[in-house]
């Protein structure tokens, strides 16, 4: 939790295609966290490289929403994040 908002991390090590290996009952987790309100990432890492991943709407595909290299800028990795604090979320909406 940073300045009131709740989101979760998770680091993932990214193969040589910039991927990442992922259980069922990872996204699970990161599935019901979803529905629950929270937000959830994935932070790949490879020697010279951070992104950070998102679980699409669908709930099926991961998108990367930052990049940084080395240096690895944490700030805007930080600032990336806190951005989603006010995304409605309405694909749960009833």
């Amino acid at each position: 939790m940073y300045k009131g908002f709740e989101f979760w991390l998770e680091q993932k090590l990214l193969d040589k295609r910039g991927s990442f290996e992922i259980r069922p009952s990872q996204i699970a987790w990161h599935i019901r966290r979803k529905r629950a309100g929270s937000k959830t990432f994935v932070l790949g890492r490879d020697l010279s490289e951070l992104r950070l991943f998102a679980l699409s709407d669908d709930l099926e595909t991961w998108r990367v929403v930052f990049r940084t290299s080395k240096p690895f800028d944490y700030d805007g990795l930080l600032r990336e994040i806190m951005k989603h604090r006010d995304i409605q979320e309405s694909l749960f909406d009833v």
